[in-house]
């Protein structure tokens, strides 16, 4: 049985919310958000690996740039729950079992919604600064249940063993060195009449160089446990969902 999270804890706007967790004023967190683009460009050059797996591995394990970037995308978990009611996956999880996977889960705004909605969540993303601050974010909307895990940049690591009645990877793909290796990964953790939910991101060109586009068709091409699921759900947006018959 889940505890609804109060509103005023969970719906804070984030600018307040990272400055309270970093101790910072939240003017000063707003002009870092308001200029993420930019400074992410400078961190991604600085960075010595000469690959972009290299760099995409320094930058999100170690920058608190990567925090700033996501910041601009959601502003409140309940901005990511009108995402959440558009894309459709509100409905896969009314439909999903009780276990789900949020990987490349970010500032933990949908792990916290699953959480809410009464789900076994479990969290994973890159052990750097986007995780610590999930990991905080949980602990202080008492959510101390949501199971945080981490992973290198590098490969998708899951808890060994296990599956997932529904696995999320929203606008994740787009930011790890080999997403076909990621999404054969994660195909194979959905559990038997499970589905993996993706969400492919369209705005790629304006997040710079820290993101590359993904094409489904590569997807499927690459990975043949995704081509043994059921696509049930193809959306111009960039939404698909697989299911595991």
């Amino acid at each position: 049985m889940s505890t609804l999270v109060p509103v005023g804890v969970a719906d804070a706007h984030v600018h307040r919310l990272y400055g309270e967790y970093a101790g910072l004023p939240v003017g000063v967190v707003t002009q870092c958000v308001q200029h993420a683009a930019a400074l992410q460009q400078l961190i991604w050059n600085a960075c010595p690996e000469g690959t972009w797996a290299g760099k995409a591995c320094a930058f999100h394990e170690g920058h608190e740039e990567a925090v700033f970037g996501l910041m601009q995308r959601t502003v409140s978990r309940a901005q990511r729950r009108v995402e959440h009611d558009q894309s459709g996956l509100t409905g896969q999880l009314a439909e999903a079992g009780d276990d789900v996977l949020d990987f490349g889960g970010g500032l933990g705004f949908s792990a916290s919604l699953l959480r809410d909605a009464g789900k076994n969540v479990t969290y994973v993303d890159v052990d750097g600064p986007v995780t610590a601050f999930a990991r905080w974010y949980f602990e202080r909307c008492g959510q101390d249940d949501v199971e945080v895990g981490t992973t290198p940049s590098a490969t998708a690591e899951l808890p060994k063993g296990r599956q997932w009645d529904l696995v999320l990877a929203e606008c994740v793909l787009e930011c790890v060195p080999d997403p076909v290796a990621t999404v054969e990964r994660l195909a194979r953790a959905v559990r038997g009449g499970g589905t993996l939910f993706v969400v492919l991101d369209g705005g790629v060109e304006a997040a710079g160089a820290t993101m590359r586009a993904v094409d489904v068709a590569a997807l499927l091409a690459g990975s043949p446990t995704l081509r043994g699921m059921r696509h049930v759900l193809s959306g111009e947006d960039g939404r698909h969902a697989f299911r595991a018959d």
